[in-house]
């Protein structure tokens, strides 16, 4: 291991350390505090968190995007901006070590960036920022060339943001056909079971039910009829 990527674990180790052994249960002013399942503690939190579930989130894209994880605002609520800035200059460390740079002002600058991160990208979950992070390091961003340029990782956040906005899109997409294709099922099953009116019976009927009359049948409206 070079000295850049030497100077970078210890970092790493450093900031967890900020935490270990002081970190208890979280009980912030105004809030319910996190579940259970994310950890009841800074520290198991960035435990739980930690660069090497990056690999995980990169199976499941879709999962990172549309599920349940904390965003980085819920984390500044739960425990605290200190936290959120040690979270992400942990994974932004990871990412130094990983492209091999060997400027020595690359832990100042993490810490940095870690503030700018924060502050302009509070509705990203951190499970997004680890997909992101393993797409940067899969070559898709760019690269760093002898150096960590903060600018580089800033630019290639807005590039995954895009990106994100398109999952989110099919995503949604998706699930607004699985739901017509339910709603669809269920009024055949509906009608073959003869629990729905037919237009006819709607057309004279429906003024029964204006006035609050309720028949044994399912009341659905035949489709066409106002």
């Amino acid at each position: 291991m070079g000295k850049s990527e030497t100077s970078a674990a210890r970092r790493a180790g450093e900031l967890m350390n900020v935490w270990r052994g002081s970190a208890g249960s979280v009980s912030r002013k105004g809030s319910a505090g996190p579940p259970e399942r994310w950890g009841t503690s800074g520290e198991a939190f960035l435990s739980k968190f930690n660069p090497d579930r990056q690999a995980v989130c990169a199976r499941f894209p879709e999962r990172c995007i549309a599920g349940g994880a904390p965003s980085l605002i819920k984390v500044r609520e739960w425990y605290g901006q200190a936290v959120l800035e040690c979270w992400l200059d942990i994974q932004l460390t990871d990412l130094v070590m990983f492209a091999g740079v060997r400027k020595s002002e690359a832990a100042d600058l993490t810490g940095r960036l870690a503030q700018v991160i924060a502050d302009n990208y509070g509705s990203l979950k951190v499970s997004e920022l680890m997909l992101f992070f393993q797409h940067f390091k899969s070559g898709r961003y760019g690269r760093f060339y002898g150096q960590f340029d903060p600018m580089v990782v800033t630019c290639a956040l807005n590039a995954f943001m895009e990106y994100r906005s398109e999952v989110a899109g099919r995503i949604s997409r998706e699930a607004e056909r699985l739901r017509r294709e339910s709603a669809a099922r269920e009024r055949r099953r509906l009608e073959e079971a003869g629990e729905l009116l037919t237009h006819a019976e709607w057309m004279e009927l429906r003024w029964l039910f204006n006035m609050g009359y309720e028949r044994e049948r399912k009341v659905q409206c035949p489709a066409g009829a106002a």
